[in-house]
């Protein structure tokens, strides 16, 4: 559900390979937060590597509450939470279309913690085109984007408090 419109949502059905994922996480990731879609990684009964899950809350130390659908070459089943270490938590590589909220903007602060639907991945200028609430265009580093659950009608400003 979205933490602001409330609307019903549905995590993504597909599962990315071990060279996707190692490729997104080259990069230290931001600290994980409650919405963040991940793939889970590195797991040593292997069925469910490769699995994208959503963030639900931290359980302590460096484990994770993540939603997954359950295990199954399709992704389908019935939603269920697992408890992940962080280290077997890798980012959903960003696609066109997804909601992504921004992060660790320099020159442009107020950007941080807006979310917005990513309208191309930008491959000739490694940089996202992202449009924010009000339709503006913004182009970012994909380091600079999560991606985050939720697929409702309209994009969200950044919550009370940051992000």
């Amino acid at each position: 559900v979205c933490h602001v419109c409330f609307e019903r949502i549905e995590l993504p059905k597909n599962k990315y390979s071990a060279a996707t994922v190692q490729a997104t996480a080259a990069a230290p990731p931001p600290p994980l937060e409650a919405g963040q879609l991940v793939v889970l990684t590195g797991l040593a009964r292997g069925g469910m590597n490769g699995t994208v899950g959503e963030v639900l809350a931290a359980l302590g130390g460096d484990r994770w509450e993540v939603r997954v659908a359950a295990a199954g070459p399709d992704g389908g089943g019935p939603r269920r939470s697992v408890s992940v270490r962080s280290r077997n938590l890798a980012p959903k590589p960003i696609e066109a279309g997804e909601r992504v909220r921004l992060h660790s903007i320099i020159r442009s602060d107020e950007l941080n913690g807006m979310t917005g639907r990513v309208l191309s991945t930008g491959a000739g200028t490694g940089r996202l085109t992202v449009r924010l609430p009000g339709g503006r265009l913004v182009a970012v580093l994909p380091g600079n984007a999560r991606a985050v659950s939720g697929d409702c009608r309209g994009e969200h400003p950044a919550p009370p408090g940051g992000a």
